[in-house]
């Protein structure tokens, strides 16, 4: 991950990209400092800020098979937690059940640029915003459309 570049992460269905991103973000917080905008589809919020924090606190929030004998965070820790999730992710979402284009996103990422000092976007997955387009551009279009973005933003 570099700043002004462009990160795809692909894989199968269910290999852990999302986990592994997760893990990348925590990592970016905690070594550089990172801010993130979030739009993620399929992650309900707070079953997604339970594994942000675990990542961050490094102890799981129940007490569940799969901590082991890990001993669960306490209640100072997830206050503390909670802070860290506000100060770090800032959310990116629809109210609604339609979908996101890529200009609200990118507009809405700007704004957290400007506002919070975000460094880096995260959408997942991609392929669920909404990609309506004029008749006489293609995919590739699109994807020029954020080069020109990540260009523009060095």
């Amino acid at each position: 991950v570099v700043p002004g570049e462009l990160t795809i992460v692909t894989g199968v269905p269910n290999s852990g990209k999302s986990e592994w991103i997760d893990a990348l973000l925590c990592n970016l917080n905690e070594t550089a400092g990172w801010k993130f905008a979030l739009c993620s589809m399929e992650n309900r919020v707070r079953e997604h800020a339970r594994k942000l924090l675990e990542k961050h606190i490094k102890k799981p929030f129940f007490d569940a098979s799969y901590g082991g004998s890990a001993e669960r965070m306490t209640v100072e820790e997830l206050q503390q937690g909670k802070k860290w999730l506000s100060d770090t992710f800032h959310l990116i979402r629809c109210e609604d059940d339609s979908l996101p284009s890529i200009k609200w996103v990118l507009d809405l990422a700007k704004a957290a640029v400007l506002r919070h000092g975000v460094r880096g976007l995260v959408i997942d997955p991609y392929n669920e915003l909404d990609h309506q387009r004029p008749a006489n551009q293609t995919k590739f279009d699109d994807m020029m459309g954020l080069t020109r973005l990540q260009i523009s933003e060095r």
